[in-house]
């Protein structure tokens, strides 16, 4: 039976340890034992654990080393590793988050404040992994629905049947997603002769052209397809496999009927690895390319009149799960499919002659945009591609993503513009999400080391055009890690919130405060001007503010504040510089005894460097 449990690798020299660790979390998760850094580098190779405890001081390698090494390469990158260590130095500490561990918990610990903090990051894990699914099946929906539209589109070309195969057996192998190789054929039933034959082909091998040209009911894996009338898959040769020759490979087949209202039209012939494992998802979207299919070849086998072919379209767009809307050259609805009608609530006879752009389903914010897209295609017909919000049925507008092709008349002027529409609304929130855990600190909310070099950069490019100035704060709480290790991390974490929003409070909009990891913070200041008395208000506003009590869960703490600043220009131009400088100051405020600010001096370097 397969173990869904999240997996963890315990990582440590000590066999007490790993005991103890393993009586606290071997029900709870899948757990392995490295005795050495270089034996966990060997088991994460093998296992790709979810998580990592690892402690510091090992023989062989130690716990940093071997961070440093996970953190390296791509695959192992995003394993979450929490240093379980008896260093427990504000430096350590410091060091240890710096190199990209998500926490770090100092020995002896208690047994429930560590399974707490597993739980919490393996929830936040989860909803990675989750959101990375979500994303996942959204882009497989989104190449699924790209592949339909596509076909759609080639339908209403004037090509001859055998083209238009082609093409679409083209767009089909090409399906992103589709665990198929760049081999396939279509067959057309020919009700006279009573045999399937060979209408369009990529990549066959030659001599099956000539024994594959005419099949009879039953014969090979496609005459069975099209006389079951049901999906036939084979993951390997065997005796249903009747057509062959010397020297043929081991591969596998999906043989969809193309049927319309149950009857015959063809058989799609596409090929998969040997040992392929057949899907419903696979199915579901070969049953709905034959669907497609089954529209197209019908069409081009009945008469060209103008009314029959809207038919047709209307058909087809029944079908598919796509957003389409066929419009007249003065940008009216003339066709609204049942997909739009399903999501907006509006039926095909409300939008007849409705502007596209009708508030009824756009919102106002929108309507001028989607307008002046839709008249601008009108007076120069192209392909083009916008995105706009629809009301949905629900309270929320939902986010589409359009493309506008058009149809010319034999005249060359245009006939229709044909939008095809996709919901991305979950994919867009996905990638939000994504994308505020890879820029913020998920406990403050404020914005990571990543972001906070992304804003210090654009800060610094703003002050060189104007010619201002910019301060930089560097800056850590003073007797942090006296309430964490005495109040339990639980406390820390409140302290740290309310922390963090205090030293906000003290600032201006326009400034930036991030959380660079533990108990570091740093801060921002921009403007035209900054003289040394508002850089130095600002400061110790921030440390008096940091000095008033906090009562958190019945618990008063107290504590202090450190500042280090650097300046832009006079102390350098890069933010490595400006960053290394304040770090600098920090340290001689630290060394002078705590909780005031210094700006950088020319002495602090060599100070340093002397220690």
């Amino acid at each position: 039976m397969n173990d869904s449990r999240k997996k963890i690798l315990i990582v440590d020299d000590e066999p007490i340890n790993i005991n103890i660790l393993q009586e606290l979390l071997s029900e709870e998760f899948q757990l392995r034992i490295a005795a050495n850094g270089q034996e966990a580098l060997n088991k994460v190779a093998a296992w790709m654990p979810d998580m990592i405890l690892l402690d510091v001081m090992m023989p062989v390698m130690d716990g940093y080393a071997v961070c440093q090494r996970l953190k390296r390469h791509s695959a192992t990158r995003d394993i979450a590793i929490i240093f379980v260590t008896a260093k427990s130095d504000s430096e350590d500490v410091a060091y240890g988050m710096s190199l990209g561990a998500v926490d770090y918990i100092s020995k002896p610990y208690r047994p429930t404040i560590i399974r707490a903090r597993i739980r919490s990051h393996m929830e936040r894990i989860q909803v990675q992994q989750d959101l990375a699914l979500e994303v996942k099946r959204d882009l497989k929906a989104v190449q699924s629905r790209l592949a339909i539209s596509a076909l759609l589109e080639t339908s209403l070309e004037p090509l001859p049947l055998q083209k238009q195969l082609t093409v679409a057996l083209d767009i089909i192998l090409t399906i992103p997603w589709l665990a198929v190789e760049y081999k396939g054929s279509i067959h057309l039933w020919n009700a006279q002769t009573q045999r399937l034959e060979l209408a369009a082909q990529r990549n066959l091998a030659r001599p099956l052209l000539a024994a594959c040209g005419s099949l009879k009911l039953g014969q090979c894996l496609c005459g069975l397809a099209a006389e079951r009338r049901e999906i036939v898959f084979k993951n390997d040769l065997d005796a249903d496999h009747t057509v062959s020759f010397d020297g043929i490979r081991p591969h596998g087949h999906y043989c969809t009927p193309i049927l319309y209202q149950d009857k015959l039209l063809g058989v799609l012939n596409l090929y998969v690895a040997s040992g392929h494992v057949r899907t419903p998802e696979e199915d579901a979207l070969l049953a709905t390319l034959a669907n497609t299919l089954a529209g197209i070849i019908r069409h081009r086998r009945t008469e060209q009149a103008l009314h029959e072919e809207r038919q047709f379209i209307a058909a087809i767009l029944e079908t598919t799960s796509a957003l389409v809307a066929v419009l007249d050259p003065h940008g009216s609805i003339v066709l609204f499919n049942a997909a739009c009608e399903f999501l907006t609530g509006h039926t095909q006879e409300e939008t007849r002659d409705r502007p596209f752009w009708d508030p009824a389903w756009t919102p106002e914010e929108d309507e001028a945009k989607v307008r002046e897209t839709i008249l601008a295609t009108v007076a120069d017909p192209a392909t083009v591609a916008f995105v706009c919000r629809w009301f949905g049925v629900g309270e929320e507008p939902r986010v589409i993503s359009w493309t506008l092709t058009y149809l010319l008349q034999a005249d060359g002027r245009l006939k229709n513009l044909i939008a095809t529409g996709i919901d991305v609304t979950e994919q867009m929130q996905a990638q939000q999400s994504l994308e505020r855990l890879a820029h913020y600190d998920p406990l403050t909310g404020l914005p990571n080391r990543r972001l906070f070099q992304v804003f210090l950069q654009q800060a610094l490019a703003r002050a060189r055009r104007r010619n201002g100035a910019l301060a930089v704060m560097f800056m850590d709480l003073d007797r942090f890690k006296a309430v964490n290790d005495g109040f339990g991390h639980d406390i820390g974490d409140l302290l740290l919130t309310e922390a963090a929003q205090r030293i906000r409070g003290c600032l201006r909009e326009s400034d930036v405060v991030a959380r660079l990891g533990g108990d570091e913070f740093t801060v921002i200041l921009s403007d035209d001007q900054l003289p040394p008395e508002t850089i130095g208000f600002v400061a110790q506003k921030i440390i008096d503010g940091l000095q008033i009590p906090f009562h958190l869960r019945d618990n008063e703490c107290r504590i202090g504040c450190s500042i280090g600043i650097s300046l832009f220009p006079e102390h350098g131009d890069q933010p490595d510089q400006l960053l290394k400088k304040a770090d600098l100051a920090l340290y001689a405020v630290k060394k002078a005894g705590r909780n005031h600010y210094l700006r950088y001096q020319s002495g602090m370097d060599s100070e340093v460097n002397g220690q």
